[in-house]
């Protein structure tokens, strides 16, 4: 009765943590976790007298911790409170908005905006189940492994195709910004932005720009088109997309996220232009509109299979609390978003370059440690702009750590084969008499990576 309780109260956060320790089990007598609600507690493992772990009732006093110390120690959790185990949810179901400071509603106004950027800069959901994790190992005696759809990390570049090319005098104009900012801007970009103005050249057509940076590393994309901007592509482009193998998906114009029909629409239209019957798998929605539950609902309503939605619109970081995907519950996986372009050049900082590179290089060890997925959205008319560098940086940075580089529908392929799996009737994974685990060979290549 706990469980089912505990699960309809905190769906998305036990289906991720079912998913992190593989939540097809048989021998139910000698289950790994056995959760339960005890005195507004939420309890993962028994507290052993000499294990150390903790019971979790300020979420951001374990968090302060974990940022101080990194990941090297990361404190067992046996148990936590149902307040912070709220947040948590709320976090997954990415009902707090889209600017960094709606998070202030959520923890009540009690930390600055300043404190809540470093704290979004980790995947605190990633962290604490880990943290749960190794209660239960100290609990039981026995080490677990972490299922995940990859060995070291996933770099998911996409590009939200909001315009083909920008107005002749949009480069300058953006060189013009950073100067009276006392933003460096490189000689080479006014350069481009003086020659941008004439007829014959565009920076801002990046398609083949980016086809040759992404060949050149071997990366498979996802490109999000507007309708208007589908409507504008030649059928020979969009084939030549399909040919290196990048993704066709949906970007969500405004509307889509509030109405099935609305969306409905957008894709027959893109139909009509192309090809009939294209699959579309995903969406990310424009401006990164999202009302929750509904916008996952429209989605699955639309025979879509991920969306990509879940980011901040004004700082790089992990709105969703994970760099994992996970299951809505809703008929959706929610692929989060971890980085976008838009804001790169806005943020005040006497050194806007030093202080981006920091910051990236920050958050991709945690997604390497947590086995999740760097997100990122850069803007196909914005790869010639000042900061468009980055993208590079980040696949440099990525390569370093042996990083997978992967299309969101490929992503979702991967979690869609541990679905078929964990809903499957016959046992995937056995637990013996003396507490070891046995697995399915397909089990184990679907959900420990490195084995593969």
């Amino acid at each position: 009765m706990c469980e089912e309780q505990i699960s309809g109260d905190f769906p998305i956060f036990v289906n991720l943590f079912s998913r992190r320790i593989g939540a097809k089990f048989s021998n139910t007598g000698h289950a790994i976790v056995q959760i339960s609600l005890d005195n507004e507690y939420v309890i993962f493992s028994e507290n052993h007298e000499n294990d150390q772990s903790v019971a979790i009732q300020d979420l951001f006093a374990y968090i302060g911790e974990i940022q101080e110390s990194h990941f090297d120690n990361i404190i067992p959790i046996h148990a936590i409170s149902t307040k912070p185990m709220k947040i948590l949810e709320k976090l997954l179901q990415g009902s707090t908005g889209k600017y960094i400071a709606d998070l202030n509603i959520l923890f009540e106004g009690k930390i600055s905006e300043q404190t809540l950027i470093r704290l979004m800069e980790i995947p605190i959901i990633d962290i604490i189940i880990e943290g749960i994790i190794q209660a239960i190992e100290l609990g039981n005696s026995q080490k677990l492994l972490r299922c995940s759809i990859t060995n070291h990390g996933i770099l998911a570049i996409s590009h939200d195709v909001d315009h083909n090319k920008l107005p002749k005098k949009k480069m300058l104009s953006r060189y013009l910004y950073l100067r009276r900012k006392k933003t460096r801007v490189p000689v080479s970009y006014l350069i481009k932005s003086i020659l941008n103005l004439l007829p014959f050249i565009n920076y801002t057509d990046n398609y083949h720009d980016f086809l040759n940076l992404e060949s050149r590393y071997k990366i498979t994309s996802t490109y999000f088109f507007l309708p208007q901007t589908y409507h504008e592509m030649s059928p020979e482009l969009l084939l030549n997309l399909e040919q290196h193998e990048h993704e066709i998906a949906v970007h969500g114009n405004f509307g889509t996220a509030e109405s099935s029909d609305v969306l409905s629409a957008q894709i027959i239209s893109m139909n009509d232009h192309y090809r009939p019957q294209t699959d579309y798998s995903g969406i990310r929605q424009h401006y990164l509109e999202y009302s929750f539950p509904e916008t996952w609902k429209i989605h699955a309503e639309s025979n879509l299979k991920y969306d990509g939605t879940l980011g901040f619109s004004d700082m790089m970081g992990f709105r969703a609390g994970t760099a994992q995907p996970y299951q809505t519950g809703l008929g959706i996986v929610e692929i989060p978003l971890t980085i976008m372009d838009t804001y790169l050049r806005k943020f005040d900082h006497p050194d806007l370059h030093s202080y981006w590179q920091s910051k990236i290089r920050r958050i991709i060890p945690w997604i390497k440690y947590t086995k999740g997925i760097l997100s990122i959205n850069w803007h196909q008319a914005y790869l010639n702009m000042p900061f468009g560098y980055l993208l590079e940086f980040c696949i440099k940075e990525c390569l370093k750590l042996n990083f997978e580089f992967l299309s969101h529908r490929e992503i979702n392929h991967r979690v869609e084969i541990q679905n078929t799996l964990l809903a499957a009737t016959e046992n995937q994974v056995t637990i013996l008499e003396d507490g070891t685990l046995t697995y399915s060979e397909e089990f184990n290549l679907a959900f420990h990576p490195k084995n593969r």
